[in-house]
């Protein structure tokens, strides 16, 4: 029973561990996706939480296009993110790449 239970235990870790390197492996498989993911690190984290729905100062981020209906366009989510909305301050300092790129990583989430 005890390596059973041993086995039950290794094999649940192991499967977490790929499913993380899996989602890891999509992210920086796109090399805009990994420019998006470090931009958000750098601008995004500290108030929207990548992977949750909890809000912390602004929302959470995880599944924000598919929770949205009708999902939102990348020029909505490009004018957020730009001119801020609420009490988010507007980022009108990133360029066009690192706003495809961010976006890009958004709908990874």
């Amino acid at each position: 029973m005890k390596l059973t239970l041993t086995s039950l235990v290794v094999g649940c870790a192991l499967c977490l561990s790929i499913s993380s390197l899996a989602q890891s492996a999509k992210i920086t498989s796109n090399p805009a996706t990994g420019y998006g993911q470090h931009l958000y690190a750098q601008s995004c984290a500290v108030c929207h939480d990548a992977h949750s729905t909890t809000p912390k100062a602004g929302p959470g981020m995880k599944n924000y296009y598919s929770t949205h209906h009708p999902p939102p366009t990348d020029t909505t989510v490009r004018a957020i993110i730009a001119k801020g909305k609420g009490t988010m301050p507007g980022f009108s300092n990133l360029n066009q790449k690192q706003m495809n790129d961010l976006i890009a990583y958004l709908k990874t989430l």
